[in-house]
């Protein structure tokens, strides 16, 4: 099956589960899933990109099959904010069961980048239902956050401060 096929048989399940999908990029495929999230009214659209990789060197070796999630963020970082939002992803990783925050300083770009192994060259659906799930919960729950630290309107120990007292008063 080649990787548009899976991608086709991709979009079709994500699309039996509500998402909105599209084929974009007809050199190298790619699934775009657009996730609505419930206060924002951004537009938040991950990528799926199947690849694949030798295993070895030699002509004959076997290839493994890979999934990449992509999700850059609607808002970018500035310059003088990119240690303190650098700190608040990784404290927000540490906490994840699915990890994958990260910030490339140089773009001032904010995103979530998972890669899924696809055994056998099968994608996991339900494991990828499952992952932009748990995305549309990180986005919904942590994105106000990392904004505002991100956009240098609070600080990091503010925003930290802020949760902490949250967490303590809620219980």
């Amino acid at each position: 099956m080649t990787h548009k096929a899976h991608l086709e048989s991709l979009k079709e399940a994500l699309q039996q589960k509500g998402y909105q999908c599209e084929m974009v990029d007809k050199a190298h495929p790619k699934l775009e899933v657009t996730l609505k999230g419930g206060g924002d009214t951004r537009i938040w659209k991950a990528l799926l990109s199947p690849t694949s990789q030798k295993l070895g060197l030699r002509k004959e070796s076997e290839k493994a099959h890979f999934l990449q999630l992509f999700l850059p963020f609607p808002y970018g970082c500035e310059a003088e904010n990119v240690q303190n939002t650098a700190r608040l992803l990784l404290l927000i990783n540490k906490s994840l069961p699915f990890p994958a925050f990260g910030l490339s300083e140089v773009e001032g770009v904010i995103y979530y980048r998972h890669v899924l192994y696809c055994h056998h060259n099968t994608i996991p659906t339900m494991l990828v239902c499952t992952l932009l799930g748990a995305l549309l919960l990180y986005v919904d729950s942590l994105s106000p956050m990392i904004e505002l630290v991100s956009s240098g309107q609070k600080g990091l120990h503010e925003v930290l401060e802020e949760v902490l007292k949250s967490d303590f008063t809620s219980s």
